[in-house]
């Protein structure tokens, strides 16, 4: 989204693939109607698997992949030869997780998983293509991740004197921008004859592999199209503001640099929900008369050099808006109006496009503008914490549409850890030797893990252990609360209950072996039993019990070394071993 003013930006020829659009293949076109110089003109050509082997076949040439949603299926392949290879090759996609380190950061993208690479020298954008500092460039991002609301961005750099080998999955960017189209994930890449392997036995009917990645061309299924610039044709991507429209003529303006026609098959990028984007010529010619800023992208094909006139394929309309962070207390809520007032006088509009974080269980973070609401009724004191767009601005006080928020209550959270030293299962309690009442409910997490019978997954089985004077340890943290009587209590989000079990450590020569139990005995008649938790060291000279009986049966000395817990079973005791390593002993 522009954020603030942008200027007029024109490339040409064999630039533009040099300037990357939020628009995707799917809204592409073939040609430009039947009103160009007269007769039908195409953009480019659909040929088929076979041809795209050879237009590749003697040089390097740039091409444009277009995917899905998901997967690795190329929806539209556009080649050109004639591209220069200096131009920046790019990658476009959505963030899923993003690293700072001190020497190198990464962001790992949607997209295959693909790793990119940058570090201080690497140039950071907003959607505007204004500069940002680190801090605000992670913190947008981190943000919108944390709020599960899709962030995308467009990675640049210079490419190699050579099209990058299929295999390598190097990317390093010298440049970052935030982009708006969420839905974009195209990759423009050099290549060259080793980057394309076609399949004898479709489908699908190839791969296309760059960065590592095998993408599916799938055309015989129809899934996808490959598209070869026409070579006798001036392409062109423009971008920049729209300073007039005219209507009669289906043309708006980039300022005075160029004029841009829409014809019937010009496609427009919108979806439902977008605020900032505009559904038709008319919507900006009205947003226009509204003394609002426009900003257009897209592509096309020169019709006329003077003036510049340009037929659209396909075109983006963006409204300048401007977005602002917003943290504070929430005062009140009004919600016939789904708004939520602030202490420092922002009002923030919730509507149906905005995402509220929240995930079940939560205590702290409310899923609605009516919990909120509802918590502030109760005497809680509530925070909002989100990005949006500024909608009015009266008087130094800010309306802002939300896009993400966060509604957090203040709680009072304390640790609490100690050994257990009554339980009260009616009041769903425990109470600890430091005086501390820890309370459990249904939504409270208790730590358990398979095979770990240490840790006890009820209040009940606590109960039950400490009736066999067993101590138990509790540690966990949770909300600060008043019982009935007023006692102070903590409510547990989660706590783990452990028995204190004896461990047990051997270092002794096997006496025997009992495969089928799972057991052996050492000298001194102690019995050791190994289970599916049991880790038998790699290091040792053998590594399973029927090993360890096939060197007794051989005549050879074993020593086990380990350690385990001491267990009853059947009123006999053993060691239940947590690991082992059996060593042979060589003499003589």
């Amino acid at each position: 989204m522009f954020r603030v003013k942008q200027t007029s930006r024109l490339l040409t020829g064999a630039q533009w693939f040099g300037l990357a659009l939020g628009v995707s293949a799917c809204v592409d076109s073939h040609g430009v109607g039947p009103d160009v110089f007269g007769e039908v003109v195409e953009f480019s050509t659909d040929i088929p698997v076979a041809e795209l082997e050879s237009v590749i076949e003697s040089a390097a040439a740039r091409v444009e992949i277009d995917l899905g949603e998901e997967g690795l299926v190329a929806w539209v392949v556009k080649i050109k030869v004639a591209e220069p290879m200096a131009e920046p090759e790019e990658i476009r996609s959505r963030v899923a997780s993003l690293s700072i380190t001190d020497a190198s950061s990464s962001l790992t993208l949607e997209l295959g998983n693909l790793d990119v690479g940058f570090n201080g020298e690497t140039t950071l954008r907003g959607s505007d293509g204004h500069e940002l500092s680190l801090e605000r460039f992670a913190g947008h991002i981190n943000e919108a991740l944390a709020a599960d609301f899709p962030v995308s961005i467009k990675a640049r750099r210079l490419p190699a004197d050579a099209p990058q080998a299929p295999d390598d999955t190097e990317f390093f960017a010298s440049e970052l921008r935030l982009q708006n189209d969420a839905a974009d994930r195209t990759l423009e890449l050099n290549i060259d004859r080793d980057n394309l392997t076609l399949n004898d036995a479709p489908p699908p009917d190839g791969w296309m592999t760059v960065l590592g990645l095998a993408i599916e061309i799938r055309v015989s299924e129809g899934l996808t199209e490959i598209r070869h610039a026409r070579e006798d044709l001036e392409h062109i991507r423009f971008e920049g503001q729209v300073t007039s429209v005219n209507l009669d003529r289906h043309e708006f303006a980039l300022g005075d640099d160029a004029i841009v026609r829409l014809i019937d098959i010009s496609k427009i990028k919108f979806e439902d929900g977008d605020h900032h984007r505009l559904p038709s010529l008319a919507a900006v010619s009205e947003a226009l008369r509204a003394g609002k800023k426009v900003f257009s992208a897209g592509e096309g094909v020169v019709e006329n050099q003077r003036p510049l006139t340009i037929i659209a394929a396909h075109v983006v309309f963006e409204l300048e808006i401007r977005v602002e962070d917003f943290w504070d207390a929430v005062e009140s809520v009004a919600l016939d109006a789904m708004q939520a007032m602030l202490a420092n006088g922002m009002v923030i509009q919730i509507d149906e496009h905005t995402k509220i974080r929240f995930e079940e269980g939560d205590r702290v973070h409310l899923p609605s503008l009516e919990a909120v609401a509802a918590a502030l009724r109760a005497g809680e004191k509530v925070f909002a914490k989100g990005e949006g767009e500024v909608i009015l601005e009266s008087d130094g006080s800010l309306t802002i549409r939300a896009f993400h928020v966060v509604f957090e209550r203040e709680l009072a959270v304390e640790d609490f850890a100690g050994l257990v030293t009554s339980v009260n299962l009616e009041a769903h309690t425990a109470t600890l030797e430091n005086g501390t009442v820890v309370r459990v409910d249904d939504r409270t997490k208790i730590k358990q893990a398979d095979g770990a019978d240490h840790l006890l997954p009820s209040l009940a089985a606590v109960a039950e252990a400490l009736a066999a004077d067993k101590a138990v340890f509790a540690a966990g943290e949770g909300q600060v609360e008043s019982a009935a009587d007023g006692t102070p209590q903590i409510l547990a989000f989660h706590v783990v209950f452990e028995v204190d079990i004896p461990v047990e450590e051997f270092e002794a020569e096997v006496e025997s072996v009992n495969p089928d139990a799972g057991t052996f005995t050492l000298s001194g008649g102690l019995v050791v039993k190994i289970t599916d938790h049991t880790s038998i060291s790699a290091d040792g000279d053998l590594k399973t019990l029927g090993g360890v009986a096939e060197a007794k049966a051989a005549g050879h000395t074993v020593i086990a070394i380990g350690k385990g817990h001491v267990a009853v079973e059947n009123d006999a005791s053993f060691i239940e071993a947590s690991h082992v390593l059996f060593k042979i002993v060589v003499t003589g």
